[in-house]
């Protein structure tokens, strides 16, 4: 092993309340393969998936898993606005995909906008 040499790989899903575990588990399955190709040449190799519900809900679990990637980029734990915004985030980013689901594109400027 290359010494020095790491990654963490950070995976975001917004799937329906009701899907979150299921989704969890796709997405940890999904990027086995990835994980262990860099694994293989010499790298250590982190992965965390996590799930922000599509109305906003964070788990505890889910918590525990942005708590540790603000360790593994040396911030302190987020803050509840933190999490309050991210959830207003999956929130307003699902409404709008709903909203324009008619439409055949869609740009920047049709995206929510929040200050995190």
């Amino acid at each position: 092993m290359k010494q020095g040499n790491s990654t963490h790989l950070v995976e975001l899903t917004v799937p329906f309340e009701t899907n979150i575990s299921k989704a969890h588990e796709r997405k940890q399955t999904k990027y086995l393969d990835l994980v262990s190709d860099i694994s293989d040449n010499g790298f250590t190799c982190d992965l965390t998936c996590f799930e922000v519900g599509s109305r906003g809900l964070i788990t505890q679990e889910n918590v525990g898993r942005i708590v540790e990637i603000f360790s593994f980029v040396g911030r302190a734990k987020p803050s509840k606005k933190f999490m309050k915004e991210l959830s207003k985030m999956a929130l307003l980013s699902s409404y709008t995909i709903w909203n324009a689901r008619q439409e055949p594109a869609w740009g920047s400027e049709d995206q929510p906008h929040i200050s995190l």
